[in-house]
């Protein structure tokens, strides 16, 4: 926000120019483009050579960033007779015909002897404009709003060269423009250099959320909890204690064959490589997904049968499962759909982790905060013992979100499975200490999301001071004019109109600039 402290005073609001002659500072004149420049000119068509030597020809996906690396730019063929024509020289201006790219603009400062564009426009200004005074005037809303109005085509909108030489260019006295070009330059830098500060700051957001997020997974966290609370049930008594109450609560033989397979030691046995903590605090312990809860997958109701869907259950599809609390789903089933299919209503804070795709989505976990059904993509960890915290495990499936990724199998795309899920790691502080995790990083969370919220607005208002700015500028209001200067001074000074006049009268054609010939494309 310093750039704005420092602009404050030089920048009122963000406004579109509207180019009337008895609006503008007294010394300026508005012109059309094609009237102010010596040529307005189609790029010529080239075709690349293998030789690396002679001319080259400038594409709009050459400019990156506003910059050209011309040791890219592709050497081709051109007929000589043609060359000086279309050469591109310090000074123009290449403007984007068609495409996404549509009516930007980039200065040519330097450039190789051999080089012209390629399906570009090609502006010249004329000596009554400097050329980074008119670069900057293609910047602002008033260009883009005459150019937007000016843009011809449907399905791919493209701008031509007489509709260019149409458009109306505020202009100054030339010492006036140096001025303009001088301030806005400075101005403009720090606006850059706070854009390029705060663009850093969502990566270390989400650097100090992964540290948070280690630290409480390890037990560093609430180190100091520890020592001011100390607690009689250890992981290792409450990973007993969740051992007996589902082994209670199982209703069938092979329920319980699955408990006993998730408790057995060959089953809990952790390196320190596996579960990628330095050291866990004595009274934690190291187990598996099998043990904290009953993993289980869902599936997909037939699409053939339209009496499946479009009902009252909700139903989830991985793509869902983005690190969030699911509290609405895209797609609902019917009591036929769910009789007809092997789901079952999973209760709210169960734990879901999507076992499928190549893209983020494998590894990404979320919450339930309604009763759900899931597809077969997706594993569910119901915990319904009540001895872990929900969002203790959500946690930790966040924290392991790169490790998870890594252990899907498969020749074809990787995936994960339910016995995969069952057999990832996990650690079980005592519950008490799940509780005062869980609320450290919520806590730390909630200071996070403040700061980006803040940072959003941040970079709205430094993004507006660019347009405010150029604005500004060509209203006559960033610098003093040429005409109050000379006041002040007590001396003559040269308006716009007698800048062109003098230009215009040294011309072989005084009504108008020579234009360039146009290749038809």
């Amino acid at each position: 926000m310093r750039v704005q402290e420092k602009c404050n005073q030089e920048v009122v609001t963000t406004g579109e120019l509207t180019i009337n002659a008895k609006d503008l500072p007294e010394g300026w004149t508005s012109e059309s483009l094609g009237d102010v420049t010596r040529d307005i000119r189609y790029g010529y068509t080239a075709k690349a050579t293998a030789i690396k030597a002679g001319p080259k020809y400038l594409r709009i996906t050459d400019i990156q960033d506003n910059t050209v690396d011309w040791n890219m730019v592709p050497f081709c063929e051109i007929e000589s007779s043609k060359f000086n024509s279309y050469r591109l020289s310090a000074g123009d201006l290449v403007f984007a015909r068609t495409g996404a790219t549509t009516g930007k603009s980039y200065l040519i400062k330097t450039c190789p002897d051999s080089v012209f564009a390629s399906y570009l426009i090609r502006v010249r200004p004329s000596a009554a404009l400097l050329p980074e005074y008119v670069a900057a005037f293609f910047q602002s809303d008033s260009y883009w709003n005459q150019i937007t109005e000016n843009l011809s085509g449907s399905a791919q909108p493209n701008c031509n060269a007489s509709k260019l030489a149409s458009l109306l260019v505020p202009i100054p006295p030339l010492p006036e423009q140096r001025r303009i070009v001088a301030k806005l330059e400075a101005l403009l830098s720090k606006v850059s250099t706070t854009q390029q500060r705060l663009s850093r700051v969502p990566g270390l957001l989400k650097r100090f959320r992964q540290s948070v997020l280690a630290a409480a997974c390890s037990g560093k966290l609430t180190a100091d909890w520890r020592e001011e609370n100390k607690t009689e049930e250890t992981g290792e008594k409450l990973l007993s204690r969740i051992k007996a109450i589902r082994l209670k609560f199982a209703n069938t033989a092979k329920e319980k064959k699955e408990i006993e397979t998730a408790f057995s030691p060959s089953f809990l046995e952790i390196t320190e490589e596996e579960l990628s903590v330095d050291s866990l605090p004595e009274t934690w312990k190291a187990c598996r997904i099998g043990a904290a809860g009953t993993v289980s997958n869902g599936s997909t109701p037939s699409r053939q049968q339209a009496s499946f869907w479009d009902g009252n259950i909700p139903w989830i599809s991985s793509g869902q499962v983005r690190n969030n609390h699911i509290t609405t789903t895209r797609e609902r089933i019917t009591n036929a759909g769910f009789d007809n299919t092997s789901l079952r209503l999973l209760p709210r804070g169960t734990v879901l982790i999507a076992m499928i795709g190549e893209g983020k989505t494998r590894g990404q976990s979320a919450i339930l905060a309604l009763e759900a059904t899931i597809n077969q993509n997706i594993a569910a960890i119901v915990i319904s013992h009540g001895l872990v915290e929900s969002t203790f495990l959500w946690l930790w499936f966040q924290m392991r979100y790169e490790a998870t990724r890594e252990q899907g199998a498969g020749s074809g795309p990787q995936a994960l499975n339910c016995q995969r899920v069952r057999e990832l790691p996990f650690v079980l502080p005592p519950q008490s200490e799940q509780k005062e995790i869980v609320r450290r990083v919520e806590k730390l969370f909630a200071f996070a999301d403040q700061i980006e919220s803040r940072l959003k607005q941040a970079q709205a208002q430094v993004d507006r001071l660019t347009q405010s700015l150029l604005a500004k500028a060509f209203r006559g209001e960033l610098v003093p004019t040429e005409a109050e200067l000379a006041r002040q001074q007590g001396r003559p000074y040269e308006s716009a109109n007698e800048l062109l006049a003098r230009i215009r009268a040294t011309q072989t054609t005084p009504t108008k600039p020579k234009r360039g010939k146009t290749t038809k494309r």
